[in-house]
């Protein structure tokens, strides 16, 4: 029984930490936007989302396509974030590996 009730408050906590994350993801990709506007002068048309291990830190990228006149332009924004903010299987990235996370960001919304 005791054995259930810590099983039970670790998936808690394990689903608390991956809603906190894509939250901070959202609102990151958002006040990239924001900041690309107000900037640029220019309306950002698509984002794909990356994290990655570099030097032994994970980052989040942000790849930004804005549009000007009949030529596309892509933003690159990125920015460290902390083990424990993150699911396992990002936490696990080797060195150098990239990992998209558009579609699951997109699912999140969903």
């Amino acid at each position: 029984m005791i054995t259930l009730a810590i099983a039970a408050v670790a998936a808690i906590a394990i689903g608390v930490v991956c809603a906190l994350f894509w939250d901070n993801i959202l609102n990151w990709i958002k006040n990239i936007a924001v900041s690309i506007k107000e900037r640029l002068q220019k309306d950002v048309y698509g984002s794909t989302i990356l994290a990655t291990r570099v030097k032994g830190t994970l980052k989040k990228i942000s790849k930004n396509y804005v549009r000007s006149g009949t030529e596309w332009e892509e933003y690159v924004l990125t920015k460290e974030i902390e083990e424990d903010e993150v699911p396992d299987y990002i936490r696990a990235l080797e060195e150098g590996a990239e990992l998209d996370i558009t579609e699951e960001l997109k699912l999140q919304l969903a």
